[in-house]
């Protein structure tokens, strides 16, 4: 068995050690360790620290809990209401495919617009894009999953129970997010025949694969389609006179051959808003209420408010503190 390999990483800001190997994470700060195997979470070090961690720990969860309690009983959307979908930039680690993710998103959207469903209102990236990234940030070990373009910050790349409550709490302006992951997908089938010579071909396609979640509740439905463009094509065989050959050739990918796919997955994530998400989201009137009650200065964090907006409410704040000194 190969020994398992620690990396240690030094954050001099929060005296913090971190060391990560698979499924073993260990992050130690002022003197206590917090040790993660398989999904396990123990600690090492002063006991009395420990002991302020697991019960801060365990106020958090709480909080957490009191707070999904509030959504899950909260009125519900009426018909007349439409969910806000929000259709994120997609991801990909294959650098060919990456270079048209911009294209991609763009035709999703489009295909999901186009349908034209007066219970489904298409959410610009742009507006949900700052609180994603904020979103993002809190876990450190997210930037293993991220989605990352040049001069972007780090998108979380799946709809987790901890980002999908920090969008939340951050005032996003959407009701449902659609991450999609792009990936080749190889086929390989046989060509020729017939007294033509007869080979082995291969094209590289791409999969599109996406998870799709309310940001109230988490969820998680998945769809993939496979498109027919390629950027590449291969073969090895023999020709009619028994001579052995091969090709590989290298062209640019035909985005429209891509469009089927893209229409059937708009298709599937329309079926499932309608049909699954939409009657359990909270009415719009008590997100205006849980909106009301975020402070002004994470509105102007998340670029939900302006500087304008926040000054007009800090300044109502200090008056209505210099009338309860007066008293």
């Amino acid at each position: 068995m190969k020994a398992i390999a620690f990396t240690f990483l030094v954050v001099s800001l929060f005296a913090t050690t971190e060391a990560w190997s698979g499924s073993y994470s260990k992050k130690c700060s002022d003197g206590v360790c917090e040790i993660t195997e398989n999904g396990v979470v123990r600690y090492e070090g002063d006991p009395e620290k420990i002991a302020k961690i697991k019960a801060e720990k365990e106020q958090r969860n709480q909080a957490k809990t009191d707070q999904q309690a509030k959504y899950d009983t909260a009125p519900k959307r009426p018909a007349n209401e439409p969910a806000r979908v929000a259709v994120l930039l997609m991801s990909s680690s294959d650098g060919e495919l990456a270079h048209h993710k911009d294209a991609y998103t763009g035709m999703l959207k489009d295909e999901l617009a186009a349908l034209g469903d007066a219970k489904i209102e298409v959410v610009p990236y742009d507006k949900v894009k700052r609180v994603l990234e904020l979103a993002s940030q809190p876990d450190s070990n997210s930037s293993r999953h991220s989605r990352r373009g040049k001069g972007d910050k780090q998108i979380a790349a799946s709809p987790t129970p901890d980002l999908l409550m920090q969008v939340r709490e951050l005032g996003i302006k959407a009701d449902v997010l659609v991450f999609t992951h792009l990936s080749p997908k190889t086929k390989t089938g046989l060509v020729g025949g017939r007294g033509n010579g007869k080979g082995i071909a291969q094209v590289k396609n791409v999969e599109f694969s996406s998870q799709v979640s309310s940001v109230y509740k988490h969820e998680v439905h998945k769809f993939a389609q496979v498109g027919k463009s390629s950027d590449s094509f291969a073969a090895v065989g023999v020709d009619k006179k028994g001579k052995k050959g091969k090709t590989d050739m290298k062209f640019k990918r035909n985005l429209q051959k891509d469009q089927p796919a893209l229409q059937a997955l708009a298709k599937a994530i329309h079926k499932v808003v309608v049909e699954k998400i939409h009657g359990d989201l909270p009415s719009m009137a008590f997100l205006a209420q849980m909106d009301s009650e975020r402070s002004p200065a994470a509105a102007l964090a998340t670029g939900q408010a302006s500087k304008e907006d926040v000054a007009k409410s800090l300044k109502n704040l200090k008056g209505g503190l210099k009338g309860l000194f007066k008293k």
